[in-house]
């Protein structure tokens, strides 16, 4: 069963590699090669590579949904184990890549709880990915969301049956049809 996983492992990444480079040097995965070989062999040990390429092919083919749910998978198993500098390592560039991935879909609330995440596991301020945000930043944004659902709760509804009075114009009913009388 492992050496069964192991080939299914290493076909799918080499199959992937290859259309990667058919694409054209592995900007399909909108990574460079760099942090790509950073990041492979410390994925590979814990056997969490699949689900990582799986997740930038899904992002690059533009099914966003399901590449921040793959890497999220990946994020978590990684977060469980990471104990080593390397890890943590490739456990910052995979958030840097989560980061990219939700800015992209318009998350801007999963960004904020992501660097509350980051700060909280690894203790880092702000991405390199996306410096314009650090943690006080995102514990401002996250307040400010919060209190905006707050308000929205809070609004009193509009009845259909009231209605402001404004009386900047006159409604002028619609003339009815008269009816003629067919005479026989």
């Amino acid at each position: 069963m492992l050496l069964y996983r192991f080939i299914a492992d290493l076909t799918s990444i080499a199959l992937l590699l290859v259309y990667g480079l058919l694409c054209g040097q592995m900007v399909f995965l909108r990574i460079s090669w760099r942090q790509y070989w950073r990041i492979m062999p410390v994925l590979w040990r814990m056997r969490l590579s699949v689900g990582f390429i799986r997740a930038l092919v899904y992002w690059r083919i533009g099914e966003s949904d399901i590449a921040i749910t793959h890497l999220l998978e990946v994020m978590s198993k990684l977060e469980d184990k990471a104990s080593t500098p390397k890890q943590k390592q490739t456990l910052e560039l995979i958030y840097g890549i989560a980061v990219r991935m939700y800015m992209y879909c318009g998350y801007l609330e999963d960004v904020t709880l992501l660097l509350i995440r980051a700060n909280r596991i690894l203790r880092i301020n702000s991405f390199a990915s996306f410096p314009e945000v650090d943690i006080n930043s995102a514990h401002l944004i996250r307040a400010s969301l919060v209190a905006g659902k707050i308000l929205r709760k809070a609004r009193p509804k509009r009845r259909a049956d009231v209605s402001n009075k404004d009386n900047s114009g006159k409604v002028i009913p619609f003339p009815k049809k008269k009816q003629e009388r067919v005479s026989r």
